[in-house]
């Protein structure tokens, strides 16, 4: 019934007539088809159909609304939009950008004359717009901007924020990326071109002119990501979901933007300019090897890297509050009862305390610390002999592990046993193990001085 929505009864199969003709009585199946709907739309809103919509938040951002946010118009719109990307039309429209109209199918021809007046598929292909940037810009469109807000932080720049000439360009970005040109370029990315399909070559030579196609090295990918975005990449992404609480992302759930973020955040962690990074962090320039020293020290530019070692972060939040940080902060639910906060529920100063108690309980420092628990320093290796002496003033030195005495291990044992032959055995077993115990303690204590 959609398909032959608005078509004469002529053209319905035979065997659907009748039904078709019965339903379209009760006014079912009338509605235009979707082209003379989006030029309605366009003859009545100057525009094409927006595919979301957004309003200011609370926070003074603005949010993408979900469908149950936006209005019955709204819907509608989004809606229409959907249909028309879907359409005949809209492919032909795209297929035959920039093209003369007599190249143009002859079914078509009236359509995409008429879609042509309202502005729409008169741009040429996105390979020949991509190849225009290059030329004026030399180098490929970015996918986002951003600027340093009050607080002397970069902050990523929402659409509202951008000129119209970036919003074009971070548009511009986002259409290469679902193009056939942009998969293929990726596909044979460092393969000889010989590799490339026939029909791509010509345009996969050009675009490799440019530098594209031979990707370019981790560190270099992630210098271009913090020029944009201000900040280092993202290891995940999360939304509110229904029940207000706020849950993670999978990968079927991510934007092919924040893919390609979460991976790039991967592979560079996995880096060995990352290694160098965390290993020389807070420490002199000089101190970095030197096929490293530029890489580093333009990381640290961008604020990476720069932050003291964990056992002077630790030392200084000792000082400061006089106890060492907290693995997580609870707050009294509205039954009364405490609960753990969320991350998205404490503040930042809260999320940096958490943060710096996980990095310290990796640290080598709590390890060695841990290890030589209630130890005479002069066993603590010279290395970290003076950190764990000072760490020590602040008292915050785990409590050694006490060895249970033979009596405390029998008696451990046998209360766990129900039956009173095995606990007759067991205690037999373990008071033959008590004597071996007590014998080699008093051999031990007869070795001393």
């Amino acid at each position: 019934m959609k398909k032959y929505a608005g078509q004469p009864i002529e053209n319905v199969p035979e065997e659907y007539k009748e039904k078709i003709e019965t339903l379209r009585q009760y006014g079912l199946g009338q509605e235009k088809p979707i082209y003379e709907q989006v030029i309605e739309f366009l003859a009545t809103n100057g525009r094409i159909m927006q595919s979301s919509f957004s309003e200011d938040g609370k926070d003074g951002k603005r949010k993408k609304l979900t469908r149950r946010q936006m209005n019955e118009e709204q819907k509608e719109e989004v809606n229409l939009y959907k249909r028309w990307n879907n359409s005949d039309e809209y492919k032909i429209l795209q297929e035959y950008a920039g093209q003369p109209i007599e190249n143009v199918p002859e079914e078509y021809k009236e359509k995409i004359e008429t879609l042509r007046q309202y502005g729409l598929g008169q741009e040429k292909p996105i390979y020949e717009q991509v190849i225009e940037f290059l030329a004026i810009h030399g180098q490929i469109m970015q996918s986002g901007f951003s600027e340093k807000g009050e607080d002397g932080k970069r902050k990523k720049l929402t659409a509202d924020e951008m000129s119209e000439e970036q919003k074009e360009e971070v548009n511009l970005y986002a259409r290469w990326n679902n193009s056939d040109e942009y998969k293929i370029l990726q596909e044979y990315a460092e393969q000889p071109i010989e590799n490339v399909p026939e029909e791509y070559k010509e345009k996969i030579e050009t675009l490799r002119q440019y530098g594209l196609g031979q990707e370019k090295p981790i560190y270099e990918q992630v210098i271009e990501f913090l020029a944009i975005h201000g900040q280092i990449m993202q290891s995940g992404f999360s939304e509110k979901g229904e029940d207000g609480k706020r849950k993670k992302l999978t990968a079927d759930e991510m934007s092919e933007e924040q893919k390609e973020e979460v991976n790039l955040y991967a592979r560079w962690n996995n880096s060995d300019e990352y290694k160098i990074l965390k290993k020389y962090a807070g420490q002199p320039i000089e101190n970095v090897p030197e096929e490293y020293k530029e890489k580093i020290e333009t990381l640290r530019q961008y604020g990476l890297g720069q932050e003291k070692p964990i056992y002077e972060q630790v030392i200084e939040f000792l000082a400061t509050n006089g106890r060492i940080m907290q693995g997580g902060f609870y707050e009294k639910g509205e039954d009364g009862k405490s609960k753990k906060l969320t991350a998205d529920e404490m503040s930042e100063e809260q999320k940096e305390e958490v943060n710096l108690y996980a990095r310290w309980n990796n640290s080598d420092e709590y390890k060695i610390l841990k290890k030589y628990a209630g130890q005479p320093i002069e066993r603590v290796p010279e290395e970290y002999r003076e950190k764990i002496a000072t760490l020590r003033q602040y008292g915050i030195e785990p409590k050694p592990k006490r060895n249970r005495t033979a009596k405390e291990i029998v008696e451990a044992s046998i209360s766990s046993l129900t039956d009173q032959e095995n606990a007759d055995r067991a205690y037999t077993e373990l008071q033959a193990l008590v004597e071996q115990r007590e014998q080699k303690r008093g051999e031990d204590i007869g070795e001393q001085p």
